[in-house]
């Protein structure tokens, strides 16, 4: 069900929810400023962009919350960086 929720720390949420978590499209803002927006599996993103306070951007796949695979990152500058990373446990 596309739906909207504030949590009690003021994480605000708003997309599909499947078991009262964000599953498909949708978008996260925390209260610290930090923005996630794409595709979400069970409140995780793993594939959209990042948003970091002071307006740092990292694009693409994500793999427990950290880009994952080909992306980019664009720095407050402007500065945009084509990354590839693999994130190892």
């Amino acid at each position: 069900m596309n739906g909207s929720k504030v949590l009690p720390d003021g994480t605000k949420q708003k997309g599909l929810f499947i078991e009262n978590k964000l599953n498909g499209s949708g978008i996260i803002k925390y209260p610290d400023g930090l923005i996630e927006l794409g595709e979400f599996q069970a409140n995780i993103l793993i594939k959209g962009t990042k948003t970091y306070p002071g307006w740092i951007e990292e694009k693409g796949t994500f793999s427990k919350s950290k880009l994952h695979g080909i992306g980019s990152r664009k720095s407050s500058k402007g500065v945009i960086e084509k990354v590839s990373l693999l994130m190892v446990d």
